[in-house]
């Protein structure tokens, strides 16, 4: 399975000047993207269409095997080695070869097609137009455009009185000569460290099995899971909006899929309820009394007041909340007896909201102008069509 993360990005570069420098190359780089891409999808369009120019000379059409209705790929591919995906390719090598990476324009060069022959039957329908590339697109490059990937650990000293060390954790890496930090962020909840430190893992068990000559057969169960985890073409993006430069790198990961092992002798029972999205329990005693929402609903009254007494006495409304939890637990005293899922204001509260904006939308549908017919002066009325409805199906489903 191939999953993508965003990971904000900078120069790990000191010097400003040579900052500014690299800067202003992967900006070149971009610009250079841009334009390349916009050259092959107009080239990509125009084989598409290649029998339909009638007023092309006879000359032209000789040098090009071009006869009306024919198909494109037959002519291109009778050509000196040329093919639809490789006469685009050439191209831009042709105008851009000098100043950016060829494995750039490689990548760039399938990312296009792949997306001209997914829209190009959307387009012969008219339901979208031709797709153009602007500044804000990504830079690709392939899985060996990233080297020297490690991680780096920093200690240091905390302000506080206890003065505990603290460590910040960030990876850097080399992209076509240029160096690169990682933001991680404080608490990584994207688990973005796990998988770079399971790529590095992969990159250096590849790099001892090719110094030992061993072939990837040879290797046990647990090292063929690790090898999974690996680059795939990825992408370098510069967002600029709010007036910013900060630059991500969209950095697709083969990850393994691991199947989720479940037990059969731990079940859930789940109650659909009118009042909360779904009540449930682990415990299979209680099936008959969660039909019957009036035990729930004593035993959410008798939290509210324990939350009451905590703000008063908070020894005290914690002992009351143990012993409400303890009242409300099935043998064992672990599991709560009966849990629920989502809140009963929350639930409640949206639902009138929307009951409310109906209303609403139906005095003042009266001032709507007419003469356009019924549909065009009910338009704003359909907007919340069984949306109340809808939205009880959302809830239930997450």
């Amino acid at each position: 399975m191939v999953i993508t993360r965003k990971i904000e990005v900078i120069v790990n570069e000191q010097d400003p000047k040579k900052r500014k420098e690299y800067m202003s190359l992967i900006y070149k780089w971009r610009n250079l993207v841009r334009r390349a891409a916009n050259i092959a999808i107009s080239h990509k369009c125009v084989q598409k269409n290649l029998a339909e120019f009638d007023y092309l000379t006879d000359e032209i059409k000789d040098k090009m095997e071009v006869t009306r209705k024919k198909d494109v790929s037959d002519i291109i591919k009778k050509g000196p080695g040329l093919s639809v995906q490789n006469i685009t390719y050439r191209k831009m090598v042709e105008a851009f070869g000098d100043d950016i990476k060829h494995a750039v324009l490689a990548c760039l060069n399938q990312a296009v097609s792949k997306s001209f022959n997914k829209t190009y039957p959307l387009v012969q329908k008219g339901e979208t137009s031709l797709r153009t590339y602007k500044n804000d697109i990504p830079i690709p490059f392939p899985a060996t455009g990233i080297t020297n990937l490690k991680e780096v650990e920093i200690v240091g000293e905390d302000d506080c009185s206890t003065k505990s060390k603290k460590t910040n954790k960030y990876f850097t890496f080399t992209l076509f000569g240029i160096p690169f930090k990682t933001i991680m962020g404080h608490r990584d909840r994207s688990r973005n460290s796990f998988i770079l430190n399971e790529i590095i893992k992969c990159q250096k068990l590849d790099t001892q099995n090719s110094s030992d000559g061993e072939s990837t057969e040879a290797l046990d169960s647990t090292e063929q899971q690790v090898s999974k985890y690996e680059l795939k073409t990825s992408s370098l993006t510069i967002d600029e909006r709010k007036g910013g430069n900060k630059m991500f790198i969209l950095l697709c990961v083969d990850i393994p899929d691991q199947p989720i092992k479940t037990k059969k002798e731990k079940i859930l029972y789940a109650y659909l309820s009118v009042n909360t999205p779904i009540i449930c329990s682990s415990n299979p005693s209680v099936i008959t009394i969660m039909s019957n929402s009036g035990m729930y609903e004593q035993r959410q009254n008798m939290m509210e007041l324990a939350r009451q007494l905590e703000n008063l006495d908070k020894g005290v409304g914690e002992e009351t909340r143990k012993s409400i939890e303890k009242l409300y637990s099935d043998s064992k005293g672990k599991n709560p007896y009966i849990i629920s899922i989502g809140t009963k204001e929350e639930y409640l509260y949206r639902r009138i909201q929307i009951q409310r904006a109906v209303r609403r939308c139906q005095k003042s549908n009266r001032y709507a102008k007419g003469g356009k017919g019924r549909e065009m002066k009910c338009q704003a009325l359909e907007r919340w069509h069984n949306i109340e409805r809808n939205y009880i199906d959302t809830k239930l489903h997450t």
